[in-house]
Formats: structure tokens, C-alpha cells, sequence
């Protein structure tokens, strides 16, 4: 059922050392995987900080209105990451930032750029393997391709290009 590509369609011609090959794909570890997500939380986390301090500019931060200036902004921000993670996902580059900084691509069965479908959905189901106490994805170093339970659910793969 996951069966590794033999080629990818979608992806660009090795080059001597890159991480795809016909018959070679280097599967993401792990602690770079991690890496690459405290990356990306860090920058989600600068901007849940700046949409907060906009919208507490513009609706002030007194009394009732602290309740609905943090809902408004949770809500602004949960936006704001399924768009950057869709939308990374979704480019050719197939990577977000941290993903991009530790040489990381995420690719489909085929290799081929996910649909806007493909990546919202693994976005939610990278939310659920987070869920349990994290053990959707502290299996990623216990599945032969270094899956998590996103990837499995996805059928997609992390390599290092």
C-alpha cells in the first residue's frame, strides 16, 4: 500500500548527490522533521504576535473586549497557518520555510505538486497525529519511510533534496 516510488513524476532530474533517484529516495528523519517544525512554529508564532497586538490596537483591550480580541485573534491566526501550510505545500517549491532551511521536500505517492485538496487535508492530518500526545508523529523514526501518521494518512513522503 506505501510503496516507495520508483521514480517521480513532478520532481526534478537528480543531479550526483540529490535525493532522488530511480531507485534511491532519502527519507526525512525524524529530528530534522522536528527541527523544521520549530522553525515553522516559531515564524507562525511571530505572526499570532503581531495579528494580537493589530487587532488589541484597533479594538482597544479594555474589560469585555480582551475575551473577544483573543478569540478574534486565535481565529485570524488558525487561518493564517492552514493558509501557510496549504499554500507551501501546494508550491513547487513542496516545502514550508523550515522545511526549505533543513533541504526538505514533502511529495505525494506520484511526486507530483499536491492539489489544494491533497494539502489541506494533510494539514488536518497533521493536526490529528498531533492530538494523542504527539504520537502520530513519534513514529516517524519507527516506519520504514519515516512516515508519520499525516504521511500515512496522506500517502505522502519527506525527503531530503
Amino acid at each position: 500500500m506505501n510503496e516507495p516510488p520508483s521514480s517521480l513524476p513532478g520532481v526534478a532530474a537528480p543531479t550526483p548527490g540529490s535525493a532522488v533517484g530511480e531507485d534511491h529516495v532519502r527519507y526525512a528523519g525524524f529530528w530534522i522533521r522536528t527541527f523544521a517544525f520549530l522553525v515553522d512554529g516559531i515564524l507562525l508564532s511571530i505572526a499570532a504576535a503581531l495579528i494580537h497586538w493589530f487587532i488589541r490596537m484597533i479594538f482597544g483591550a479594555e474589560g469585555a473586549n480582551a475575551s473577544t480580541i483573543r478569540l478574534i485573534s486565535n481565529l485570524i491566526s488558525s487561518v493564517v497557518s492552514i493558509a501557510y501550510f496549504t499554500i507551501s505545500w501546494h508550491s513547487p517549491g513542496q516545502a514550508t520555510a523550515g522545511q526549505l532551511i533543513c533541504g526538505l521536500r514533502v511529495i505525494s505517492r506520484s511526486g507530483e505538486v499536491f492539489t489544494w485538496a491533497h494539502a489541506l487535508g494533510r494539514y488536518f492530518a497533521l493536526c490529528l497525529a498531533l492530538l494523542p500526545a504527539f504520537l502520530g508523529v513519534l513514529i516517524i523514526p519507527f516506519t520504514a519511510r519515516r512516515q508519520g501518521l499525516h504521511d500515512l494518512l496522506a500517502r505522502t513522503y519527506v525527503v531530503k533534496i
